[in-house]
């Protein structure tokens, strides 16, 4: 008679109290990069018709309950003479908002043909004791090369 309602709420208690899985793994994403404030992780897909795709996201490395904010993305094709060919830009969205830590991007290029490489630009706001703090870095050669390093140091850059 009282079986199926305490297993019912057995259930429910279960289901509430259980901490929510993370939605990304690292495994996924062969590369990462410290960005000192936050490591990103992504990885890189040839569309059909060439060119690059990058999808990945961004975990604060200060606050480990907040996310980046107004995270920026611009993937930058170069020539084998490093002169840009195209860029393009995307933002990233709060991917969790009940925990808020990880912040997804994906942004694309049809760009592609000999001696093209792919840089990947970023900027983003880390909390800071009083404000939010800029940050901003440039990933040479995002699908190949060095990227599947974990690199240390970030490549300063302007935006």
């Amino acid at each position: 008679m009282y079986r199926y309602p305490i297993l019912a709420l057995a259930l429910t208690l279960s289901a509430c109290s259980s901490v929510p899985a993370k939605l990304y793994n690292p495994v996924d994403y062969p590369f990462s990069y410290n960005a000192q404030y936050a490591d990103l992780y992504w990885r890189c897909q040839t569309p059909e018709g060439g060119g690059a795709r990058v999808e990945g996201y961004a975990m604060s490395r200060m606050h480990s309950d907040l996310p980046v904010d107004n995270l920026e993305v611009r993937l930058i094709a170069r020539d084998i003479k490093g002169k840009t060919v195209s860029q393009h830009q995307s933002r990233g969205d709060v991917l969790d908002p009940s925990t808020r830590t990880a912040v997804h991007f994906k942004v694309s290029t049809t760009t592609a043909g000999e001696g093209i490489h792919y840089d990947l630009n970023y900027h983003f706001q880390v909390p800071g004791e009083v404000s939010l703090v800029d940050h901003a870095g440039t990933i040479p050669d995002v699908c190949g090369g060095q990227a599947s390093e974990k690199r240390t140091q970030p490549v300063p850059r302007r935006y």
